[in-house]
């Protein structure tokens, strides 16, 4: 969070530092000839003997240990076998990790965004701070649109309009610029003049200007001005003032000053396994290896098991290692190439966000922070998925800069909250923003509540009144969904498909004796599947073109199957020089589609160009190509082609928002922004107001919202993700001040923003449902949880987990599915005993399958990460270990007034001495907490937590002092507490008809004091931000005890313990289920 100065600091000239800081920036950098990574003297491609030795997946991990919270460690490799033609000990180094040397920790923040096409990476620096009122980034874009103002002819036609133009702007150069050895004002000079760093007040004099003389033009012209110089000053504020929040978009490429490259790996040494993300350079001996490009290597993210190359020699998570490698070392090659630029601090990278897609299991988010953790850097945050990314990108363009204006802007867009809402923001101002990222291999959906409130503290003792204000953001996640895999490269692969069978065609139509080694390639429409065939076994002329662009289930797959015998690029389970060419002919097609992608995303028609095709065919084999004129792929059949994948992708938006929204709290969506290149279609836009159209016939769930909220980002489409979370993040990580800590800027104007970004993850971001297959072939038919669902903090650990609300039966194989839609579950996680047992045997122990299979029951805990848990009890009664401390003490008989605890008289907080024949279990009394009024002597009533009449009813659970097979157990019962009083709680021993008609009379009797207890004599930690919760447990007994969330279960040491001592719960780790992947959606996996 970052002060506004008030008016009275703030420099005159808002362009002051300007000259400065574009010197320094636009300055030609220069050009550094890249270079890649060299193989080692002499080394030669070689086929790899024995496969690289990986971490064991994360489903085979053993899960912790009941009560161990700390992160699973996945083991170091295990030594492949001795190669006995190597040396021990250069085979170790052969087969040593890649990893940097941090020798000076950078203080500041990376996020990464390894993309399925493309990756970026956004920096935060801390370095230096320019506070300023306008961001040089900002001035930047006002200058160029300035530019492009005075080089445009308005007038569109009309003569006289355009004359008076062309006076307008000479007339300005005149007044601005000075006749010297550079000629004569003009507008091409006085456009120079913007461009360049020679004049730093050449923009404001240049307003100043344009302002003065609009008023002076004719009536067409003025309004012309005016609304141009509106769409400049509108520009000039859309852009996300990146560099005075200390946010750099990461040049990945100092030779280009790329800010993004494509996902692909390069392989430049086997051992160690080194990748670059750049292909070598011209004359490179690099060797074969480092000339095959692997892509679409994140969509195998999380599969141990995948490999790629000629013949599988490469796990694809070693090379997702090595590309993030790259990118991180290409990171510390960017701070210290510009660290006297920019004023970078100095250090090696050492805190690294990651983001990962909404859709992946856990396994996907503990597999990246594996890879980046052994680069040896020494934080690596996975908190943020992309949808949260892209969302905080919006807030960070919303409220990043000038928070005075943005906090008015956002105000006046959104919806009063009459009155304030009852919580702990008290909110003034919502709005309901959904955020869809369609990138290059996923969709991202998230949805989110933004409340705003003035919190500006009232004024201090003296009286002296606050001119500045102090405002609180916080966003509400309501749910996240998405697709793992299809964005916009399965787009791409339905255009690759639809020219594959294009050049079916045109092989069709080739002369025999132009085939392959002269064979004639219409000798294969005898296989032909019979509906692309007439009666005389002739090929149907455009049947496999219009099969390909058929919407009929299973036709396109079949004419896919049919292409292929004539187009082959399938190089999977394929050898030598077939799988090679199968992989040329596939990489020219795809260009060649992504290109056509593009095109006809705009509305275009797209011409094949001959050049290319004539490429293709000669990949293929043919000697010519006789088709005459190129082909043309048009819009409609694009349109066509595409239209049912965005509809299913909007029908998950659709189905997230009737679901928070119109069923679950009745509310408006009041913006809709879209990120990812494939969003700027307009056939985006269209399905999505079709999606949130469609009319239900019990008229429930109806959207309401106004289709002219949709906002598209263009210019940071695929920075979205890795900016707004390394903004969030930054934010999250910096103290922010409490209201009272900052009157004495408030008092002087100034207007501070607090972001609340850890309130994104108090919440579950998904919906979840347990069970396996049903008679009718459903997956999980018992709900779990709802996206949405707050976490609550239970245990004293400290830990925001959720519970679902009751035991369920355990079947063999316990699932749990993530609800992508309201139809449409995904497996999540897993468990089977079974599979435990063998990641964590028992010596001696078989388990009664019987046992488990009918008498067993589970409870499933979810944490912020959506990674989970599962509480294994045998029946339906757990224990509760309820601790030796107490706070309070009812009916202890006289004789033995600490039972077996043993406590000394000063440990305890109140004890009510009943002599045995007047115990008060059992009694018409009750247990009320914090009763009365302070100061005053009107009956408060206070809050009933245990009715004492009847003990058989009351005390229905079962406590044991502390986990143990052979622990004494015993009756209890516990309730919820409300918030505690500033002195805590006290604890009132009240008969029945006391103290319940609020006029102070007691006739049943006074209420005895039981005990007072202060919250901080209940052990356990709170987590900032969250409202800690306690419940109250009394025991037969009569000990009474606060505990922080509930009282923890009777810990079993294993499944041992769980099996053989009823109410003992074990606490297992799930086993993360496989990627909703499907390897017909994955357009590298060679089976297109």
């Amino acid at each position: 969070m970052r002060e506004e100065r008030p008016d009275a600091e703030r420099p005159s000239n808002p362009w002051a530092d300007w000259n400065e800081f574009a010197r320094d920036y636009t300055s030609p950098q220069p050009r550094q000839q890249h270079r890649r990574p060299e193989p080692e003297p002499g080394w030669e491609p070689e086929p790899v003997t024995q496969p690289f030795t990986r971490p064991r997946p994360r489903a085979e991990q053993p899960p912790p240990r009941d009560g161990d919270t700390r992160a699973h460690e996945v083991p170091a490799p295990e030594p492949p076998a001795a190669d006995p033609a190597t040396d021990p000990g250069e085979k170790a180094e052969e087969e040593a990790t890649r990893s940097r040397r941090v020798t000076q920790p950078h203080p500041g923040l990376v996020a990464v965004d390894f993309g399925t096409s493309s990756s970026t990476a956004t920096l935060y620096d801390i370095g230096r701070r320019d506070w300023m009122l306008f961001s040089p980034q900002q001035q930047r874009r006002l200058l160029g649109e300035l530019s492009s103002l005075l080089r445009d002819d308005p007038g569109r036609g009309n003569t006289a309009l355009s004359a008076e133009w062309n006076r307008f702007v000479q007339n300005l150069a005149e007044r601005l610029l000075r006749s010297d050895g550079s000629g004569p004002p003009s507008a091409e000079r006085l456009v120079a003049l913007l461009r360049s760093d020679t004049d730093s007040t050449i923009g404001d004099r240049l307003i100043l200007e344009l302002e003065r003389s609009r008023p002076l033009c004719s009536p067409p012209l003025r309004r012309l001005v005016t609304t141009r110089l509106s769409e400049a000053y509108d520009a000039a504020f859309r852009e996300p003032p990146l560099d005075s929040l200390r946010l750099f978009r990461v040049e990945l490429d100092p030779s280009t000053r790329a800010t993004e490259l494509r996902s692909a790996a390069y392989v430049v040494r086997r051992r160690p396994l080194t990748v670059s993300m750049l292909p070598p350079s011209e004359g490179d001996e690099a060797g074969e290896d480092a000339r095959r490009e692997h892509r679409g290597l994140k969509q195998r993210l999380g599969r141990p098991d995948a490999r790629t190359g000629p013949d599988g020699e490469f796990a694809v998570e070693d090379l997702i290692r090595g590309v993030l490698s790259d990118l991180l070392a290409r990171t510390d090659q960017y701070l210290a190439r510009r660290r006297n630029s920019e004023g970078f601090a100095p250090g090696e990278v050492n805190n690294v966000l990651v983001t990962y897609p909404t859709m992946s299991p856990p396994r996907v988010r503990q597999a990246l922070q594996k890879m980046v953790e052994a680069d040896g850097v020494g934080r690596v945050i996975t908190r943020f998925d992309e949808a949260i990314g892209a969302a905080m990108f919006f807030l960070m363009r919303e409220f990043g800069g000038v928070f005075d204006l943005s906090v008015e802007a956002f105000a006046a867009r959104s919806r009063p909250v009459v009155p304030p809402r009852e919580n702990a923001n008290r909110a003034e101002w919502e709005q309901h923003v959904l955020i869809v990222d369609i990138g290059g291999g996923t969709t991202d959906i998230a949805l989110l509540r933004l409340e705003l409130a003035d919190r500006t503290p009232a004024a201090g003792a003296d009286g002296d009144p606050h001119y500045g204000r102090y405002y609180r953001l916080t966003p509400w996640l309501l749910g996240t969904t998405g697709e793992t895999q299809r964005g916009g490269d399965y787009l791409t692969l339905l255009v690759f498909n639809w020219l594959k069978a294009v050049i079916a065609e045109r092989i069709i139509r080739t002369p025999a004796q132009d085939g392959p080694r002269g064979q004639d390639p219409r000798k294969v429409i005898a296989v032909f599947d019979d509906r692309f065939k007439d009666s005389a076994g002739q090929y149907v002329p455009g049947s496999l073109l219009a099969a390909i662009l058929s919407p009929k289930p299973g036709t396109r797959e079949t004419a896919r199957e049919n292409v292929q015998l004539l187009v082959p690029t399938q190089w999977k389970d394929k050898d030598g020089a077939t799988a090679e060419q199968a992989r040329q002919v596939f990489d020219l097609l795809w260009d060649l589609a992504e290109r056509a992608k593009i095109t006809l995303g705009a509305e275009k028609s797209f011409a094949l160009p001959q050049e290319e095709v004539d490429q293709i065919m000669s990949a293929l084999g043919y000697a010519g190509d006789p088709g005459g004129p190129g082909e043309e792929l048009g819009h409609e059949d694009f349109a066509g082609l595409i239209r049912p994948v965005l509809a299913d992708i909007m029908r998950l938006a659709a189905d997230l928002v009737r679901g928070q929204l119109s069923e679950r709290e009745g509310a408006a969506l009041d913006r809709v922004i879209f990120t990812g290149r494939s969003s700027r279609m307009n056939l985006v836009r269209e399905e999505l107001i079709t999606a949130f159209s469609e009319r239900r016939p019990d008229e429930r769930g109806q959207i309401d919202w106004d289709p002219s909220s949709v906002w598209i980002e263009d210019e940071y489409a695929k920075h979205a993700a890795s900016i707004g979370s390394c903004w969030a993040e930054s934010l999250r990580q910096e103290v922010h001040p409490d209201p009272k800590e900052v009157q004495d800027h408030l008092r002087r104007g100034a207007v501070w923003l607090q972001v609340d970004v850890e309130n994104l993850f108090f919440f579950l971001r998904g919906t979840f449902t347990a069970g396996g297959q049903t008679g009718s072939g459903s997956a999980g038919t018992t709900p779990l949880f709802s996206s949405g669902d707050r976490l609550p903090l239970i245990g004293g650990d400290g830990q925001l987990i959720i519970r679902n609300d009751r035991w369920i039966g355990l079947t063999e194989s316990f699932q749990v599915y993530r609800q992508k839609s309201t139809s449409e579950p995904v497996y999540w996680t897993f468990f089977r005993v079974a599979d435990y047992l063998q990641a964590n045997p028992e010596p001696g122990f078989a388990y009664d399958e019987e046992v488990w299979r009918t008498e067993m029951r589970a409870m499933v805990e979810a944490d912020t990460d959506m990674d989970m848990h599962v509480l294994l009890c045998r029946g339906l009664a757990p224990h509760y270990a309820v601790g030796r401390d107490r706070h309070g003490v009812l009916d202890a008989p006289p004789d033995d007034r600490h039972g077996v605890l043993d406590a000394p008289p000063d440990d305890r907080h109140g004890v009510l001495d009943a002599p045995p024949d007047e115990r008060h279990l059992g009694t018409p009394a009750s247990i009320v907490v914090n009763p009365g009024i302070p100061g005053s002597m009107t009956d408060g009533v206070g809050e009933a937590v245990f009715d004492l009449s009847d003990p058989d009813a009351l005390l229905t659970a079962t406590f044991v002092i502390e986990s143990g097979e052979d622990a004494e157990t015993f009756r209890g019962a516990f309730a919820e507490l409300p918030p505690p009083a500033p002195y805590g709680w006290r604890f009132y021993l009240r008969p029945h008809g006391a103290g319940t008609n609020g006029a102070g009379t007691n006739d049943a009797g006074a209420d005895t004091l039981v005990a007072t207890v202060s919250p901080s004599q209940v052990t356990g930690r709170d987590v900032p931000g969250v409202a800690p919760r306690f419940t109250v447990s009394l025991d037969e007994r009569g000990d009474l005890r606060v505990h922080r969330g509930d009282p923890p279960f009777r810990a079993a040491s294993g499944l041992r313990e769980v099996e053989r001592v009823p109410g003992t719960v074990f606490r297992a780790h799930m086993f993360s289920g496989d990627l909703d992947y499907r390897e017909a959606y994955d357009p590298f996996a060679g089976v297109h």
